[in-house]
């Protein structure tokens, strides 16, 4: 890697104590002109899940899994977009010590304005802000549909599966569920589609755990509800699978790298005590999390990128 003097992870941040939740909630929606109501009900759903989220202390791990995997003296660094180590003040860091060109590596496998665009336009700014022109990205290329992530994929949802029992697999149904955004919001990245990836994703994980039929869902929607966003939502095709005789559900997060607010709570919780509700036994896969397979796929596509730096999709800025 000798094109290069240190890798980025790029991350969304969670609140590592109860008093960080509000002020986290709030950066994460700073503009947006959410009612406070709703931030609060939003805070109470992470007093459910313990107060606090696992995403950092997930992807410090990580950080330390990957330099590991990549067994070079190569710096990783780690920066956030809504807590600390925040991003901004991480490519300062970078810059004050004397580092020139970096990969880049965006801790989300769907491509949209707010899971990808958004990071890069952060570290953008924060080197325009302080006249930094010496500093460079190269992003990875998409990795959503590579072998390694659906071979971890599929694998987390086989065991899930086979956990279920016998009586009831015949009559389980699988939902793979993605975060939802903004319709408008689907296509706004000139060279990707976040649902059209999500649900190749989806696809290939599915064939790869030899599952025969599934469904694809959105979950954790938040915002103006006048605003369409992407469905259909989860909980309305659980309460479809219960009328159409299902006994069990197989729901297997997809976009999710670790558990966070998003898992714990909105599948752990709110749609657990929905199946209850309605009869319906409820399973959910495993996220990757520490798995060392997910350390071992960044080092892998790390790698690829180093040594192709012009090849695929990746991007400078």
């Amino acid at each position: 890697m000798k094109n290069f003097d240190h890798i980025l992870l790029i991350g969304f941040g969670g609140p590592e104590t109860p008093e960080d939740v509000v002020p986290f909630l709030k950066r994460v929606t700073a503009g947006r002109k959410i009612p406070e109501q709703r931030l609060l009900a939003v805070a109470h759903h992470y007093e459910m899940i313990g107060g606090v989220s696992p995403y950092n202390p997930w992807a410090s791990s990580l950080q330390i899994q990957i330099k590991d995997a990549l067994k070079s003296k190569l710096p990783v660094f780690l920066g956030h977009r809504n807590t600390a180590p925040f991003l901004k003040d991480q490519v300062l860091e970078i810059h004050r010590r004397g580092f020139k060109k970096g990969i880049g590596v965006v801790l989300a496998p769907f491509r949209s304005t707010a899971s990808c665009r958004r990071y890069k336009e952060n570290i953008h700014e924060a080197l325009h802000e302080h006249g930094i022109t010496e500093l460079q990205y190269l992003y990875l290329d998409p990795w959503y549909r590579d072998s390694k992530w659906i071979d971890l994929l599929a694998s987390l949802a086989r065991q899930t599966f086979e956990s279920i029992p016998l009586a009831l697999r015949e009559q389980t149904e699988i939902l793979f569920s993605c975060h939802s955004i903004p319709s408008v919001a689907d296509s706004a990245c000139s060279s990707c589609i976040y649902s059209a990836e999500y649900e190749t994703a989806s696809n290939l994980t599915a064939q790869a755990a030899g599952f025969k039929s599934w469904k694809h869902v959105y979950q954790s929607r938040s915002g103006d509800p006048s605003q369409p966003w992407l469905g259909p939502d989860i909980l309305d095709a659980m309460k479809q699978a219960a009328q159409e005789g299902k006994k069990a559900l197989l729901v297997i997060p997809m976009g999710f790298l670790s558990d966070n607010a998003e898992v714990l709570y909105d599948l752990d919780i709110e749609a657990k005590n929905l199946a209850a509700e309605i009869g319906i036994e409820f399973f959910r896969a495993s996220t990757p999390g520490n798995d060392p397979r997910l350390a071992d796929l960044f080092a892998r596509l790390i790698e690829r990128k180093a040594a192709h730096p012009n090849a695929g999709a990746g991007c400078v800025i």
